[in-house]
């Protein structure tokens, strides 16, 4: 688990990416990755107060002290789609800790930019599944049209 997913710890050379910062990673599960399918805290010794990052990139899981597994940095890679198409920070306009968990505990999820094609859209919804549960795994995400290039206009992605 990653734990910080966001543009500013992305490298691009023009030529290949590579993630950086890797300070808040973790390692999960005593014999196998922790997924989000099988967690148990006691399995993953991994806490709210042991998790540092990012906090508006962070899953509601992870702000809400529940569970965490490699599914959190889906959320967050969701995140940093938004933070990548639009420019900003996700969640626009919070100005506090305070705003972000009344988000959280109202079950909101961040806006996903209008302007963005409905592929690439629909990748960013899958991600941010506020139920943790629901959330795709990387493995299914690669398979998604926005990767794999299987859209009706181009075999590209599009933003």
């Amino acid at each position: 688990m990653h734990g910080d997913l966001k543009a500013a710890n992305i490298l691009f050379d023009g030529k290949s990416v590579k993630l950086t910062d890797f300070g808040d990673s973790r390692i999960l599960g005593p014999k196998k990755v922790f997924d989000l399918e099988d967690n148990q805290p006691e399995e993953s010794g991994v806490s709210f107060m042991d998790i540092k990052g990012s906090i508006l990139w962070m899953a509601p899981e992870v702000i809400m002290n529940k569970p965490v597994g490699t599914r959190s940095d889906i959320w967050s890679l969701g995140q940093t789609m938004i933070e990548l198409t639009t420019a900003e920070m996700p969640w626009p306009g919070i100005k506090n800790i305070g705003d972000l968990i009344n988000k959280i505990v109202q079950k909101e999820v961040p806006v996903i930019p209008e302007h963005l094609s409905a592929v690439a859209q629909d990748f960013i919804r899958q991600c941010l599944q506020y139920d943790k549960d629901k959330r795709p795994s990387a493995q299914k995400l690669l398979e998604h049209p926005f990767i794999a290039g299987e859209q009706s206009s181009s075999a590209t992605p599009q933003m």
